[in-house]
């Protein structure tokens, strides 16, 4: 199924949810989530296919799973997939680089919740944007999500972890600014 269709079959899941429920709530203001959470219903549909192929940094791949537009919000969100190759050492934190036109106020949802904050720039990477600092198994997984006002369209931004003492950068897609 191509992206096209991905995000036509979600806003039209959406617009459904809408005439029965709405579509979603409590989306005001950073505050956390759950992929399938009301700040965004119909993205694991959409996420259910790999979009990129892995980019592999410190023993673990990371691996863009594409973008969702909601029409009806005005917000994208974009969501990547942390999988370790299960040799040590263990993940202390991910995190997804931003353009500079995108600050923390533009961030309007996240997920998995907890220790996330704004990093301009991440002390052990360099990379600044949104850092997600809690571990990982070094045989585990996890999505991370999160959801920025506005239509964002994808571009190559540049992801960061820190396994142990290891600290590796690789470019991925995610959200551009206009005119990138």
């Amino acid at each position: 199924m191509s992206v096209l269709s991905k995000s036509v079959l979600a806003v039209v899941v959406c617009l459904g949810l809408v005439v029965l429920a709405g579509c979603g709530g409590g989306g005001n203001g950073v505050s956390g989530g759950g992929t399938g959470g009301d700040w965004c219903p119909s993205c694991p549909d959409s996420w259910a296919e790999r979009e990129g192929d892995p980019v592999p940094l410190s023993g673990y791949n990371i691996t863009y799973m594409g973008s969702y537009y909601d029409a009806l919000r005005d917000e994208t969100s974009f969501c990547y997939l942390v999988e370790g190759n299960g040799e040590p050492p263990g993940l202390s934190h991910f995190v997804v680089g931003l353009p500079e036109c995108i600050v923390w106020e533009d961030i309007v949802a996240y997920s998995p919740e907890g220790n996330v904050v704004f990093s301009d720039p991440d002390p052990t990477t360099g990379v600044r944007g949104l850092k997600y600092d809690f571990g990982l198994a070094t045989d585990g997984s996890q999505m991370y999500c999160f959801t920025l006002d506005g239509n964002y369209a994808e571009g190559t931004i540049v992801v960061g972890v820190k396994a142990g003492q290891l600290a590796e950068t690789g470019e991925i897609t995610g959200p551009a600014c206009s005119g990138e």
